[in-house]
């Protein structure tokens, strides 16, 4: 839903095939003033509906005020960081309403399948590059992914789509190469005997960027001013990590502290630390 095909049919000179999906019709409804209002007036018209939020903290903030309402309707999160039994409760059919309050997770990677009602948020967070810094951003989601989030509503039966953003939108997401840091890609684009500075992207990226990255390269001893990939840079080609992180554990290794940098390694990569527990209550 989100592809741009007319502008990829060109790049690449392919033809475009378009092939209809299945969908019932989903009504765009007017938003009112808060979001829960909404919700609460579609579980009344008996609806499942699907709740889209930017992250876990405005998720737990949705349910909290959907209990303190009394909503008759069984309300369930989804995110990354809830167990596989936790999540596999969205997907279950309740002799009631339901509501499932999640991230942009609910837009591809899963459907649930008697969802006939959206009630989007209409932002999301991202990861962008901002004054050199990497971070997790809010941002509006696009156009597209609008129209995507719209789709889920209308998979088993007629739907209702609630938008709630006012921010201005592009047509299409922007694309994840001009909005993070491209250490990774050109030091293994020059392992290969490319010169990204050189290339054709569909989604051409920033030379800036660039730039940028080869600078870093340089300074952590990836790679020559010539463009020359290092030993050290051999190395942490093969990590799958952060360059940054990657380069910490090479060091480690002359320095024989592996063990307590792949755990701080690891623990920055993945931006957080959770204690997950299976269904008998134990860590998984």
């Amino acid at each position: 839903a989100t592809l741009e095909a007319r502008e990829l049919s060109s790049f690449y000179g392919a033809p475009v095939i378009e092939i209809p999906g299945r969908l019932f019709p989903v009504t765009t409804r007017a938003p009112s003033k808060y979001l829960v209002d909404d919700i609460t007036q579609l579980v009344a018209e008996g609806r499942n509906v699907l709740v889209f939020q930017p992250g876990k903290a405005e998720i737990e903030e949705t349910i909290r005020e959907l209990r303190l309402r009394e909503v008759s309707a069984e309300i369930l999160p989804l995110h990354g960081e809830l167990t596989n039994d936790e999540q596999a409760k969205c997907f279950a059919h309740y002799g009631r309403p339901k509501v499932v309050v999640s991230t942009n997770v609910a837009q591809t990677s899963v459907t649930i399948d008697d969802i006939d009602a959206v009630v989007d948020i209409g932002v999301e967070r991202r990861v962008e590059l901002v004054n050199g810094v990497e971070g997790l951003y809010l941002r509006p989601i696009s156009l597209a992914d609008s129209k995507q989030r719209a789709g889920r509503a209308g998979r088993t039966k007629p739907g209702i789509y609630i938008d709630h953003c006012t921010l201005d939108r592009r047509d299409f997401p922007v694309a994840e190469i001009k909005r993070v840091r491209l250490d990774q890609t050109v030091l293994r684009l020059a392992m290969a005997g490319f010169n990204m500075e050189e290339l054709r992207f569909f989604h051409q990226p920033d030379m800036k960027l660039i730039h940028s990255a080869r600078q870093s390269l340089m300074k952590l001893g990836c790679m020559t001013a010539g463009g020359q990939v290092t030993s050290i840079g051999n190395q942490v080609a093969r990590l799958p990590i952060n360059v940054q992180f990657g380069r910490m554990i090479v060091e480690a290794i002359k320095l024989g502290v592996v063990a307590e940098i792949i755990l701080a390694a690891a623990i920055l990569e993945n931006g957080e630390i959770n204690t997950r527990k299976d269904k008998n209550g134990y860590p998984s």
